[in-house]
């Protein structure tokens, strides 16, 4: 392909991860109606740490794995969702967790057979989280859009009418070792770029929502500089709950 009708494609895929990122819906997704919760079963978590709980009040998971807390945002969420309509969850998050981890071959047993955890609990949505650990260690972001994109195939391979949300995170500011040789933008383009790229997607951008360390104004970060204080799970439970599950309305 000619170098300037490579340039026109990727502004294309631009524009339209703009529009997506704007109204967060496409194709199925955006027919979600009253109905849809009381019909979607239930969702799956896939993420890291903050998946887990941790940095909320009570996360005390001795293997890094989900632990029910009173603020975690996936707690947060799943309480309200199994409360209105009765909606289960799945949630083989893991802290420390990358894409790669969801991959045969990954480090932990739970991440690793994650695709068949959630189809065997027949989610009817998943919401993917990933990315701040490639950047923590600044691995490479072309590298994390591989494996994300080769993730969510799997998952759309083992489910192939299933919703999916992909997560932009919040911005911790500095890769654990302070050198940056990769900006975070890299990675949260990846993220971008296969979400406009992928059918009945939806992005969630949480940079919007939680401010950048070390500019944190609103006290949405845990002493560690990493996690999420109550207040940041808190914000991204209710960002989550508003950009997905507005049009079902009150819950019972």
């Amino acid at each position: 392909m000619p170098r300037k009708s490579r340039l026109v494609a990727r502004l294309l895929v631009m524009l339209v991860a703009v529009s997506a990122s704007v109204s967060g819906l496409s194709s199925r997704v955006e027919a979600r109606g009253v109905d849809y919760c009381a019909a979607l079963g239930s969702v799956a978590y896939l993420g890291s740490s903050t998946e887990t709980g941790q940095g909320s009040a009570g996360w005390q998971s001795p293997d890094f794995t989900y632990w029910e807390t009173e603020f975690g945002w996936v707690s947060q969420l799943s309480r309200y969702l199994r409360n209105g309509w009765g909606i289960g969850m799945v949630n083989p998050s893991r802290g420390g967790a990358t894409a790669a981890d969801y991959l045969p071959g990954g480090r932990w047993a739970v991440t690793r057979h994650a695709v068949e955890e959630v189809a065997r609990h027949a989610a009817g949505l998943a919401i993917i989280s990933l990315g701040v650990n490639e950047f923590g260690r600044q691995y490479s972001p072309r590298r994390f859009s591989t494996d994300l994109a080769e993730f969510v195939t799997a998952l759309r391979s083992a489910m192939p009418t299933i919703d999916l949300a992909l997560v932009i995170k919040p911005d911790i500011g500095a890769p654990y070792g302070g050198s940056v040789q990769y900006p975070y933008r890299d990675y949260a383009d990846g993220i971008r770029e296969i979400a406009a790229e992928t059918t009945d997607s939806t992005l969630i951008d949480l940079r919007t929502v939680i401010e950048a360390q070390p500019r944190d104004t609103a006290d949405m970060w845990s002493g560690d500089g990493v996690h999420l204080s109550d207040n940041g799970h808190t914000a991204t439970a209710r960002a989550v709950r508003d950009r997905l599950f507005a049009g079902c309305g009150a819950p019972d």
